[in-house]
């Protein structure tokens, strides 16, 4: 069943195609000395950005909870910087692959998700297209049926498992 608002029948909000499809990049804190690798992408219902480590961690950002996106926030640890600086295109600078997304359930409460993208180009586009889906007036507009569709897609992409959901988790 496709998602649509119901006074303007317009649908899914426009996902670039290269959001959908799963991104190599880095994945940062301030806190932590290791970077893993880690795979992001759009799921094709446009509720979440996914993000998958190399340990097969995975995790969402619901994007209607995105309040911004910044880019240019490098880290401030020189010992992370360095193994930087050999990931991806090295000609570009590490400010213009580095990106950060902020969100917010409340005023108060905010989250910080640090990025690096192999190359600028690559950082810019992922960057301007989520940053448009994410202010798109559709997310912020859902019926309670897709906020039901919402919920079971967070829960499978949560889940270790594909097809089955664990009922003791």
């Amino acid at each position: 069943m496709p998602r649509c608002d119901y006074k303007t029948k317009e649908g899914v909000p426009p996902i670039a195609k290269h959001l959908l499809e799963w991104k190599k990049m880095m994945k940062w804190d301030e806190d932590s000395i290791a970077s893993p690798a880690c795979d992001v992408r759009v799921e094709d219902d446009a509720f979440f950005v996914q993000y998958v480590t190399q340990d097969m961690e995975g995790n969402v950002i619901e994007i209607a909870q995105i309040v911004d996106i910044r880019t240019g926030k490098a880290p401030k640890d020189a010992k992370i910087v360095e193994s930087f600086k050999s990931c991806g295109e090295t000609s570009d600078p590490i400010e213009e692959r580095c990106f950060q997304i902020i969100t917010a359930d409340s005023f108060t409460n905010q989250t910080f998700y640090n990025f690096l993208a192999f190359s600028a180009k690559d950082c810019k586009r992922f960057v301007d297209d989520l940053f448009a889906l994410c202010h798109h007036f559709i997310n912020s507009n859902l019926s309670q049926m897709d906020y039901i569709r919402k919920m079971h897609k967070r829960i499978l992409l949560s889940s270790k498992d594909d097809k089955f959901v664990s009922t003791k988790e």
